[in-house]
């Protein structure tokens, strides 16, 4: 796989996040409140309370992210669930005080 993968995904990530974070985010809530959220997903990659202002936009944090997650080569986890046999991906942003977290969650 390439980087121009990694990209496509990006842009498809930011776009699907765009669309559905509320829904996302509302079911990622309920099944954490009722604990089960482990195991509805196979795998997962989280950038946790990035501050916006180091990458001006959602966007920009969310390719960084993915950089890193790719940068880490076949010996990373991050990079091992995104080249993992998944057939479903989701993506959910929670923004506070300038702070984003993004979760990608695969299966």
């Amino acid at each position: 796989m390439s980087r121009t993968w990694a990209r496509a995904v990006t842009g498809a990530c930011s776009a699907l996040v765009v669309a559905a974070a509320t829904l996302v985010i509302g079911l990622w809530a309920a099944k954490w409140a009722s604990r089960s959220i482990r195991s509805y997903f196979l795998a997962e990659n989280e950038l946790p309370w990035w501050p916006l202002n180091w990458f001006g936009t959602v966007r920009e944090l969310i390719r960084a992210g993915f950089a890193a997650f790719w940068d880490e080569g076949p010996s990373g986890g991050h990079y091992r669930n995104l080249m993992g046999p998944y057939r479903e991906i989701g993506c959910g942003i929670h923004e506070e005080s300038g702070l984003v977290t993004v979760v990608v969650a695969f299966r």
